[in-house]
């Protein structure tokens, strides 16, 4: 009888030290929430004075980016909140050329898309929602699908690819989180929680102190330049193989969600800019850096 007795409290014993820590983390979870701590950062909010409006939220960049002060936004392009029947509705996601960057307004496709289609269709709602931003990468466009598909799109635009490395969450990035897109996505995935907000907000805190800057102060002029902790990623190198590996991967997931909830993609061809002055161009091996500056026509230093 003792010994069903001991058995029993050792059970106990077990059943309380594995719900220790979770009942810990509830709390302290509940805590924060309660005293207000951190956002949930939604894509979409309300419009101020019409809440039959959406629009995109100007703090959803928050999710991405600890190290920039301020964080880049989107086209304010506002739709129904209630999807009509009459309504084909697109979003478009990329980066800053995606978002019409310099031009923004006047330049992004997405607008000219928009006329377009209308003009086509005049009997039919068109709504062309631009969710594009600048110097965010793969990691941004997979966590904001979910998202999307909850407003019911007819179709999704994709011109994304040139922030691959230096975009937020990148590999040559000073958003980094490593090397692993797992993991990216795992706290990305996690990152609603507070506790993990305070955690992240810490550590950028703590590298911004290493560094010998306060967070948000990074060197540069433009935001890219801000982005940039690998100037130098070679062709082939290991960076290098790591940001394909993490475009594919991430591309894959977003393909994969997308079909699987019934909503077609197109995506677009990137436009190349050989003429382009990269940040630091070399190749890995340096006895055919001066051939590849001859073959190029090009000298960058």
């Amino acid at each position: 009888m003792s010994s069903d007795l001991s058995g029993r409290k050792r059970g106990l014993f077990y059943v309380f030290m594995i719900l220790l820590p979770v009942v810990f983390f509830l709390l302290f979870e509940g805590g924060l929430r309660l005293a207000g701590y951190g956002d949930s950062y939604p894509l979409f909010v309300p419009m101020d004075d019409n809440a039959a409006l959406l629009h995109q939220n100007p703090d959803v960049a928050k999710r991405y980016f600890y190290q920039v002060s301020n964080v880049p936004r989107s086209l304010v392009d506002y739709f129904d909140a209630e999807k009509g029947s009459n309504t084909f509705r697109i979003f478009v996601q990329g980066g800053s050329s995606a978002a019409g960057y310099p031009f923004y307004y006047g330049g992004a496709f997405s607008r000219m898309l928009q006329q377009r289609l209308q003009r086509t269709f005049p009997d039919r709602k068109i709504e062309v929602i631009n969710t594009a931003m600048a110097a965010v990468n793969s990691f941004t466009l997979r966590d904001l699908a979910k998202d999307i598909a909850a407003y019911k799109p007819d179709a999704v635009l994709i011109y994304a690819g040139h922030n691959e490395y230096y975009g937020a969450l990148g590999v040559g990035s000073a958003e980094s989180l490593g090397r692993l897109p797992f993991m990216t996505n795992l706290y990305l995935r996690l990152r609603p929680l507070r506790t993990v907000q305070g955690v992240r907000a810490v550590l950028a805190q703590a590298a911004g102190l290493f560094g010998g800057r306060s967070a948000g102060e990074l060197p540069g002029n433009t935001l890219m330049e801000r982005m940039v902790a690998e100037q130098s990623i070679a062709y082939n190198s290991d960076l290098y193989t790591i940001g394909q590996r993490q475009f594919e991967t991430n591309l894959n997931g977003l393909l994969s969600f997308y079909q699987n909830a019934g909503i077609p993609v197109f995506i677009g061809t990137l436009a190349s800019n050989e003429r382009f002055r990269p940040f630091i161009s070399e190749v890995s091996d340096p006895a055919q850096q001066a051939a590849w500056l001859r073959l190029s026509g090009a000298s960058y230093e």
